[in-house]
C-alpha cells in the first residue's frame, strides 16, 4: 500500500506545501518519480514531471497540477487497482479467441480506438462514447460499408425527447438544421440511428425524422456501417474540440472517432478505385456515397479500466458506467478472487 497524499489546495510548479513530501513518496512507489524521494516541500520541475506521467497513466489531463481528480487517483487503494485488473482480465476472456489479423478495438472506458495489425496497433485515435444514460454496449461486429456524407435517421427516442421539443419551441429549428419528416419504411438496420430498433421503426409507421448531410449533421463526414443488434456504429463528428477532454462520455451510444478519414483510408487501402484523391473528391461536396468494403473489418468494443500501454506500463481508468462494480458483485457471489479489502 501507500500513505495518502493529504488534502490541500491545487499545487503547481514553484509552489511549496507541507504535503509535497508525501506526494514525492507516493510517486516513488509506483515509479513516476525516480530515485530516493527527498523531504523537500517544493513543488519543483521534477515533481511536476512525475505528476504529468502519473496523470497520463490514469487518463487525466496531464497538466502537472495536483488537483482534486489527481489526488483521488493517487489515493486509490492498491487493492482497488488489483480488482480493476481482475475484472479487465475477465472481460478480455469475453473477446473472440481469434479477433482477426486486422481488427479495430475500442476501449469504452479508455476513450480510445486502435486498429491492430499483426498483433500491434498501427492506427490509434481518441473516441467519444455514450453518456451514462446512453451507454455504449460491449459487442463484436464487422465494418462492411463506409458512408461518405451520411444522412442521419434520428432515432425515435432522440426524436421524441430532444429533437421534436426543440422544433416545438423554435419554428425555424427543423429548416435551420436540415431536418425533415420523411416516409421511409425500409430503413436498413445498419443505417439506423444509435438507439433505433425494428420496433421503433414500426412504431412511427415508416415516417421518421431525417437530417440531411451537411455541416450540422452529427455524423460528420463519414459513417462506418457495422450491422449489430444494438444499431451502434462508428462515425465522424463536426465538433472535434471535445476529443481533447479527459472525460469523453458524451454521445447517445454510438462511437465518434477522432480521425474518420484516416480510418477510412486504412479500411479502403485495398480498393485502388477508392484512393485518397477520389475520397477527397466525394468529401468536397455533400452527396451521399455508400461504399461496400472488399474486406469487412472486425470490430471489438470492450470496457477495460485496466490495461497495458505500448510501453508495457499499467494504465487505469475510471469505471464510468459502474460495470466494474457490477462484475465484482458477481465475483463475490460465486466466490471469485476479488474480495473487498479488510477494514
Amino acid at each position: 500500500g501507500w500513505e495518502p497524499v493529504p488534502d490541500g489546495p491545487t499545487l503547481k510548479l514553484d509552489m511549496t506545501d507541507p504535503g509535497v513530501p508525501a506526494l514525492r513518496r507516493r510517486l516513488a512507489i509506483t515509479g513516476e518519480l525516480s530515485g530516493m524521494p527527498t523531504e523537500s516541500d517544493a513543488y519543483d520541475s521534477e515533481v511536476e514531471a512525475a505528476v504529468k506521467l502519473f496523470q497520463s497513466r490514469h487518463g487525466l489531463t496531464a497538466d502537472g497540477a495536483l488537483g482534486k481528480r489527481t489526488r483521488v487517483a493517487l489515493n486509490t487503494d492498491p487493492r482497488q487497482r488489483m480488482r480493476q485488473i481482475a475484472v479487465s482480465m475477465e472481460r478480455l476472456r469475453w473477446l473472440p479467441d481469434h479477433p482477426g489479423e486486422r481488427y479495430v478495438l475500442v476501449n469504452i472506458a479508455g476513450y480510445w480506438l486502435e486498429l491492430v495489425e499483426g498483433g500491434k496497433p498501427t492506427l490509434e485515435m481518441p473516441v467519444i462514447v455514450g453518456q451514462r444514460d446512453w451507454q455504449t454496449p460491449m459487442f463484436s461486429a464487422r465494418i462492411r460499408q463506409v458512408v461518405f456524407n451520411p444522412a442521419w435517421n434520428v432515432p425515435d427516442k432522440i426524436a421524441r425527447e430532444e429533437v421534436i421539443p426543440k422544433g416545438a419551441r423554435d419554428g425555424n429549428f427543423f429548416a435551420r438544421e436540415g431536418i425533415a419528416w420523411v416516409r421511409d419504411t425500409k430503413v436498413a438496420a445498419a443505417d439506423a440511428g444509435a438507439e433505433a430498433s425494428d420496433a421503433d421503426q414500426e412504431e412511427v409507421g415508416g415516417v421518421r425524422l431525417r437530417q440531411a448531410p451537411g455541416p450540422k449533421n452529427p455524423l460528420g463526414r463519414i459513417k462506418f456501417n457495422m450491422p449489430n443488434s444494438f444499431d451502434v456504429y462508428l462515425h465522424d463528428t463536426p465538433s472535434h474540440g471535445a476529443f481533447s477532454n479527459s472525460v469523453r462520455a458524451l454521445s447517445h451510444g454510438c462511437v465518434r472517432v477522432g480521425d474518420a478519414k484516416a480510418l477510412a483510408g486504412v479500411l479502403m487501402s485495398d480498393m485502388p478505385d477508392w484512393d485518397a484523391e477520389r475520397r477527397d473528391e466525394v468529401l468536397a461536396g455533400w452527396d451521399t456515397r455508400v461504399v461496400s468494403l472488399h474486406r469487412s473489418m472486425p470490430v471489438h468494443i470492450t470496457y477495460l479500466t485496466a490495461f497495458v500501454d505500448d510501453d508495457g506500463r499499467a494504465q487505469f481508468r475510471d469505471d464510468i458506467y459502474g460495470r466494474d462494480r457490477d462484475l465484482l458483485r458477481t465475483f463475490r457471489k460465486v466466490g471469485g478472487a476479488a474480495p473487498e479489502p479488510k477494514r
